[in-house]
């Protein structure tokens, strides 16, 4: 069976990435983070076999990094076969790489050519915690979806992105870092997200996470910020696959969401299949 172009009235998705490479942690400790391989390049090798195109894009047009701990073939079910498919789709993306670099600035995509993307696509790792999550022009690229109510999708970490769309994103995460949250309640009055529901890497998965790989305690929790601005959490147990719908939004909770994230998302644009 073929599979046609889509029907909507652009045939690209638009990939956003972090430029972070290192998150700060309690305590003065650091991690050095990035985009977690399976929960972009599911997604996006899935997307380009039903007929997409992909552009990828940063704040700056700096490359992103990876987190090198998802390097691993136990987030691909184990599976070599469909881990070193992906590991060549990806070299030949050149992702990483100054030479022939895909990536694009975000402030290089004006408001028109936004409304040509077929969906909006974000992938986790913690790295969207560091810069993303305050950066203007994320909530700008965030509002146009919104407006148009075109698909955007974000797994893991990504959701904590949608607070870059309040007027004062980081007076907000400064807020919710000093345990002010009545300061916090206040900044994200009137969210353009209040009441939708939504997941992400939840705070248990995250205590996790703390004592093992991270090697320290973060600063806040994505699923108490998120809460706190007046999204509504649907959380499932830890390192289940767990897929949210809501308006526009397809929020996936943990690495393991990759896949259902990716078959909700194609749903929602309904390719045409010949």
């Amino acid at each position: 069976m073929a599979i046609a172009q889509t029907s909507h009235a652009g045939d690209k998705i638009l990939v956003v990435l972090s430029e972070a490479k290192q998150l700060s942690l309690q305590n003065e400790k650091t991690y050095e983070t990035g985009f977690y391989l399976n929960e972009l390049m599911i997604p996006v090798s899935r997307l380009i076999e039903v007929g997409y195109k992909i552009v990828f894009a940063t704040p700056h047009g700096k490359l992103p990094h990876m987190d090198l701990s998802s390097d691993d073939i136990r987030y691909f079910g184990g599976n070599s076969v469909k881990y070193e498919s992906i590991k060549a789709l990806f070299k030949k993306l050149q992702l990483l790489e100054k030479k022939d670099s895909p990536v694009v600035s975000l402030s290089s995509l004006s408001d028109h050519d936004l409304s040509k993307f077929s969906a909006l696509f974000v992938p986790g790792g913690h790295a969207p915690m560091v810069d993303l999550v305050t950066e203007p022009k994320m909530g700008r690229v965030l509002k146009r979806f919104h407006l148009l109510k075109k698909p955007t999708a974000l797994i893991c970490h990504a959701p904590i992105v949608l607070l870059s769309t309040l007027d004062q994103s980081k007076k907000y995460v400064d807020a919710i870092t000093a345990g002010d949250m009545a300061s916090a309640k206040v900044l994200s009055k009137n969210w353009i997200y209040a009441g939708y529901h939504f997941t992400v890497f939840s705070t248990p998965e995250e205590i996790s996470a703390e004592s093992g790989k991270l090697g320290g305690k973060l600063k806040y929790y994505p699923e108490d910020a998120l809460k706190t601005a007046g999204a509504i959490p649907n959380q499932a147990s830890k390192w289940k696959s767990n897929v949210v719908e809501s308006f526009e939004l397809i929020t996936g909770q943990n690495p393991s969401s990759d896949e259902e994230l990716t078959e909700r998302l194609i749903k929602k644009l309904k390719p045409v299949l010949n």
